[in-house]
């Protein structure tokens, strides 16, 4: 069962991640407060380039390095950790960690392919790392909605290193 019940929890939160963003982005103007319920619950849209309060921003493949990082460990963690009750909290929050970490792995290569897209050019270094990037989103069980961007970048022009 649980072997079957993560994954599809993954997948699941990974889902909701996409479409939350998604509707953001149709929906409300970049730094619009929608106050949903007021005084307890708002959605701003923001954009941040780094990690946490903007740190290392506009790293290009540090984060996805590092979410691959985090999502081989847990992946190994959720293995070892026994099936009893008491470790139920920590598989749902390893769950939830890793549907992150692949969300935002999948921001990074969309936008990554949408900036190259934008600039009309790829280096041949980042024309790797990025399709090294979108296997691993593959591998991971990425449902190919990635591909379009990615079909662009292939036909886009090798350019000199930036």
């Amino acid at each position: 069962m649980r072997k079957v019940a993560i994954p599809v929890a993954i997948l699941a939160l990974i889902g909701l991640d996409q479409w939350v963003k998604h509707w953001v982005v149709a929906n409300i103007s970049l730094n619009q407060v929608i106050k949903a319920i007021p005084g307890v619950f708002s959605l701003t849209y923001l954009q941040n380039r780094g990690a946490a309060f903007s740190i290392l921003q506009n790293q290009k493949y540090f984060f996805v390095f590092v979410a691959l990082i985090f999502i081989g460990v847990i992946v190994f963690v959720l293995i070892k950790v026994p099936t009893q009750k008491k470790y139920y909290s920590l598989n749902i929050l390893l769950v939830m960690i890793a549907a992150g970490a692949v969300g935002n792995m999948i921001d990074r290569v969309r936008y990554l392919g949408s900036s190259y897209i934008h600039d009309g050019g790829i280096a041949l270094e980042d024309k790797e790392n990025l399709s090294e990037m979108y296997q691993a989103y593959k591998a991971l069980g990425g449902n190919g909605h990635l591909s379009t961007v990615m079909a662009e970048v292939e036909r886009l022009p090798v350019a000199e290193k930036r």
